[in-house]
Order: C-alpha cells, then structure tokens, then sequence
C-alpha cells in the first residue's frame, strides 16, 4: 500500500512538471586582437622609436646649420657690406635751418648700415622741430640718404616782453609762419630783418611748433596777411600791428602813419582804407594818423608838411556812398579841425 501511495505521488510530480522551452542565450563577443603586443613587437617598437628619434636630432641640427649659415651670409651679404653703410646724407631745403643742423636732427651717423634705418623715424624726428613743416627721406642703398626738408616760411615777428620775446634777437626772437605757427628764431637770415612784428603784451605761454590762437592775434594775423598783399600791390610798407587793448589794432607803416582798425569786421575796415587811400593818393594827402573804428566820420590827423591843402572833413566809406560837402559843413568842419590843431 505505501508502494502505491508513494508511486501516485511520483506520478502528480512528473505531471506538474512542465518542458522547458528551447530560449536563444546572448553569447558575449570579445574583440579580436589583430596585433597582439608580443616580446619582438615591444622590441621592434622601441627601435623604430629610436630611430625616429635619431632623424628629428639629426634634422634639428641640419635645420641649426643652415639658419646659422643664412644668417651669417644675410650679415656678410647685407648687414656688414660696406655697400649698404652711410657715407653720405644729401640734404634739400631752404630756410634758416642749416643743413649740417638737419643731418644732426636725423640721429644718423656715418657708417650705420641704411637696411637699419627706419626711415619713417628719422622723418618723425625731423619733423619734431619747430622750423621744420615736412620732410621726406629716401635711400638708394648705395651709402646715399636724400632728405628733403619744408622749411616754415615767417611773415612776422611776435614781441610780449612778459615772455622774453623780442624781435630780432637770436636766442630770444619768435617767428610765426603763415599758419600762425610759432618757433625760434636760432638764426636770423638778412630778409628776416623787414618782417613786421606783432606786438601783444597779454599772450600765454607759448608752444613751440604750435598755432598761437588767440582772438586778438587771430584779428592781428588777418589784419598783416591783407596789409601785406596791399604792399605788394605797391602800397606803403607794414611795420608793426600792435594791440594796445582787447579792442583796436594799431597798424605802424614806415613812412611813420599809423591807422588804428578794430578786432571786428577787418575787412569791411580795409575797404574803408581802401578808399581813403585812393582819395589821398589823388589829391596827394599825407596823413599821420586814421582812426577806422568809427563807422562814418573818420578822424584822420594830416601831416603839417603836405603841400597841398588839407581837407577839414572826411567821410569815409564805400565810394557810392560819398556824397559832397556843402558850404556850411565844410566851414563847420574846418572850425572844428583848427580848434583840435590849436589845442
């Protein structure tokens, strides 16, 4: 009985027991190795790294080599070929700076080599001095440098003895250009002794190789430039323009007259003078002195020495604009003009 009773359940266990199914298993890939690092291959390594090492020493120094050699035949070739060194400095200008002055200016000295040079330097230099307005250097790589200086031109000489300038005085004489450039005056040439002078007493501190701006110089400046083109026509030759004050301008002429116009308006003046000179020239009146700050009725001071007669009144302005006198006002006048010559 315990035989079939141990069969039965032998029987119910097979029952509940199931077949497994067939299932696919991942198989795990390992990378294959096409160059498995062996004893030879580690030695065959280390030489073919010796080697290489061997070619880059041995190229560094061939490289070495040849740079050393370049240089030495750029510096025989080139640098040290007294060919190439200065011997001479050819200097083109016109002015009161003297040419061995400018050569010294340049920095240059006889036998350094002209690949060397740095031409746009030695331009700088130059052009650092006050007298000097441009230049330009040139090379021909044959011992030879060309320097070509634009020396300022002045038209007048600036006197303000609060800053030590006196005109016609090397070491102490300012000069100003055209522009209103100012620098010094270290060599007075002959023509420089009849340029007019611009006195101003009230001037700042000045910089050399700078414009002076000013409004009172600035007047002065406009008022020279204009009277130096009417003595060129043939006018009487400028002197002097002085600026007593914030207001007038004093022009001195060497026949010893002097016309006094204001800061403001110097052109409409100069039409004004214009005209009177025009008026005096044909009834051949010398005068002394005019005052062209007032506007219609001009004082004018003639000379006592003129041999013809002298005028009582003048109107001066525009010649359109000038009419004739009458009896009345010209015995007015002529009372008016021998009352202030007594006095």
């Amino acid at each position: 009985m315990f035989g079939l009773f141990r069969r039965d359940s032998n029987k119910r266990r097979k029952q509940g027991r199931t077949k497994p199914a067939n299932r696919k298993v991942a198989l795990e890939r390992q990378p294959l190795d096409k160059k498995p690092v062996t004893p030879k291959l580690r030695q065959q390594q280390q030489e073919e790294r010796r080697r290489k090492g061997l070619k880059w020493v041995v190229g560094m120094g061939l490289g070495m080599s040849l740079i050393a050699l370049g240089n030495t035949a750029v510096q025989e070739t080139l640098f040290k070929n007294p060919r190439f060194s200065l011997r001479q400095v050819h200097v083109q200008t016109e002015g009161m700076v003297s040419p061995t002055e400018i050569i010294y200016h340049t920095g240059l000295v006889t036998g350094v080599n002209l690949l060397t040079v740095n031409l746009h330097d030695v331009r700088a230099r130059l052009e650092q001095q006050p007298a000097i307005k441009g230049a330009t250097v040139q090379r021909d790589f044959d011992g030879r440098l060309t320097v070509s200086v634009l020396q300022r031109q002045p038209i007048a000489w600036v006197k303000c003895e609060a800053q030590h300038f006196i005109p016609r005085s090397v070491g102490q004489g300012l000069l100003v250009d055209a522009d209103g450039i100012a620098f010094p005056a270290d060599t007075i040439l002959p023509e420089f002794q009849s340029l007019p002078v611009i006195a101003d007493e009230q001037l700042k501190p000045i910089l050399l190789g700078q414009k002076i701006s000013t409004p009172r110089f600035d007047a002065a400046m406009t008022l020279l430039k204009m009277l130096k083109q009417r003595e060129a026509e043939g006018s009487e030759r400028l002197v002097s323009i002085t600026t007593p004050n914030r207001f007038a301008l004093v022009a001195a002429f060497a026949n010893e007259s002097e016309v006094t116009f204001s800061h403001d308006d110097v052109e409409a003046q100069m039409l004004r003078f214009d005209h009177f000179l025009s008026e005096a020239r044909s009834k051949k009146w010398a005068f002394e002195k005019l005052n062209l700050v007032a506007g219609i009725n001009t004082p004018v001071v003639f000379k006592t020495d003129t041999t013809a007669a002298t005028p009582s009144a003048i109107l001066v302005s525009s010649p359109a604009s000038v009419k004739k006198p009458s009896a009345t006002s010209a015995s007015k006048s002529s009372n008016r003009q021998s009352s202030r010559t007594s006095h």
